[in-house]
């Protein structure tokens, strides 16, 4: 046996043994056991060319020379405010559209994340803004970069590290029109786990869920950790907003005990990376780290990017802006699979729900008579006074 099935307990989901199987007899299914999905062959039509396991990335050492770092936020205010960071992103894919490039970037979709390619400025906002689940790029995408990448078009593509790592594996050279970008990544959590999340919301407060924002901004240079999502209920719209421990999905991805189990072994989270440039939060950025983006440029590649879309940046160290950053280099600690199971049962997630409501700890004595007051004035009402929610329409 020659195949992917030889390294699979190093899968980090990216699908690239299924685009190349020659005789598509690979698939990626959801396992019972964590959720995410892994590699399956169909052993009756299987050549074992080998092709699936020479394209892994995980087998691939990738070596850059180049560590120059950069602060970076963008201007003005309103455009800032798209982005969860400091809007570095969102300048190199608007200079990449705006000069006949495409970009491939992860999207909702129905509260769905997969990655989706655009080719003009109008659907720029798509693949803005965090989104903390495994995006699922699927064999049309992998096939749409080849054929951008064959056709000549510059080819911008943003993903987590060993998404990036997956695309340049899928050339023998990495061809010159094609820019990866990559997140200072801490791991990933399955999209199974977010779905039984927004299953128990929604029975909680007995709505429907229209749309979810990890990072919610109230504007700029302000905490943007808060999520929020808009909801239907008796047929008017409502917004919610809530810290992250108050959304139990959210609150397991922060614990970092429920990831995809490569991602406590990352070969990925290094100095060494696949990418021409790596984008993260920028924290510990004086007094003020929201919305501020690190910018690090690992190739010469990645340098003329920054040099065509950028009059200036704040060129800042590289060793002690890294180490202020947990996600570059660390792995996180440990995994749990109880932890990723119990969503598995909707009403323990109820019951998590129903103890925020007790959690008289959260609420400030100060503000609770204005709360309540809010709650029968204002048509709002709150889940243990940690969720703020608001009627918009």
């Amino acid at each position: 046996m020659s195949n992917i099935l030889e390294v699979v307990n190093k899968c980090t989901g990216c699908g690239l043994c299924s685009f190349v199987c020659p005789k598509h007899c690979i698939q990626l299914n959801e396992r019972a056991s964590d959720h995410f999905k892994y590699p399956e062959i169909n052993s009756d039509e299987c050549i074992n060319c080998g092709l699936c396991l020479k394209s892994c990335p995980t087998l691939k050492e990738f070596k850059i020379g180049k560590s120059d770092a950069y602060c970076y936020q963008m201007q003005p205010i309103s455009d800032l405010l798209k982005s969860s960071s400091g809007g570095a992103f969102q300048a190199i894919a608007k200079y990449f559209l705006l000069n006949n490039g495409v970009v491939y970037g992860a999207a909702w979709d129905n509260l769905k994340v997969h990655h989706i390619r655009i080719d003009n400025v109008v659907n720029l906002d798509k693949v803005l803004k965090s989104k903390y689940i495994q995006s699922e790029i699927n064999t049309r995408v992998y096939e749409e970069i080849k054929v951008d990448v064959e056709n000549g078009t510059n080819v911008l593509f943003s993903g987590t590290p060993c998404q990036c790592a997956a695309v340049a594996n899928m050339f023998v050279k990495r061809p010159s029109n094609l820019f990866l970008i990559d997140i200072i990544c801490r791991g990933i959590s399955n999209q199974w786990a977010f779905d039984q999340s927004i299953k128990a919301v929604e029975s909680f407060l007995d709505c429907k869920i229209k749309d979810f924002d990890f990072r919610h901004n109230q504007g700029a240079n302000k905490n943007n950790k808060l999520f929020k999502f808009e909801f239907e209920k008796r047929s008017k719209t409502k917004v919610c907003y809530g810290e992250y421990d108050y959304f139990p999905y959210y609150k397991m991805f922060q614990s970092g005990k429920g990831y995809r189990e490569s991602c406590y072994n990352c070969q990925f989270r290094s100095k060494n990376r696949a990418s021409d440039i790596t984008l993260g939060d920028f924290w510990g950025f004086k007094k003020d780290s929201f919305h501020k983006s690190l910018i690090i440029a690992n190739t010469s590649k990645g340098s003329e990017i920054l040099q065509n879309v950028f009059n200036h940046l704040d060129l800042v160290d590289y060793d002690s802006t890294t180490k202020l950053n947990k996600g570059y280099y660390g792995n996180p600690s440990s995994r749990s699979l109880a932890e990723i199971k119990r969503f598995g049962e909707i009403s323990i997630i109820q019951n998590e729900l129903e103890s925020y409501k007790k959690q008289k700890e959260k609420i400030k004595v100060k503000n609770l008579f204005k709360r309540l007051l809010n709650v029968f004035k204002h048509n709002k009402y709150e889940i243990g006074f940690t969720y703020k929610i608001k009627k918009i329409k």
